[in-house]
């Protein structure tokens, strides 16, 4: 059962200003495809913030990613 944040795929898709908006006001927005989470929709101001706490981390994940 999905809940407030957890958004299906077509809803996300027909309703991308209210998860934009959702996931300013509330937090990250969960997206879900086949019964699966699939992406999560957050907020640059919560992005800044979680990347900056991966620190050395996320530099890491990056050069293997080869981004």
């Amino acid at each position: 059962m999905l809940r407030k944040r957890d958004w299906s795929i077509t809803r996300a898709r027909a309703r991308l200003l209210e998860l934009i908006d959702r996931a300013l006001i509330d937090g990250p927005q969960e997206i879900w495809r086949n019964g699966k989470k699939a992406v999560v929709v957050l907020s640059g101001e919560d992005w800044e913030r979680l990347r900056k706490a991966a620190g050395p981390l996320a530099e890491s994940v990056k050069l293997q990613r080869g981004t």
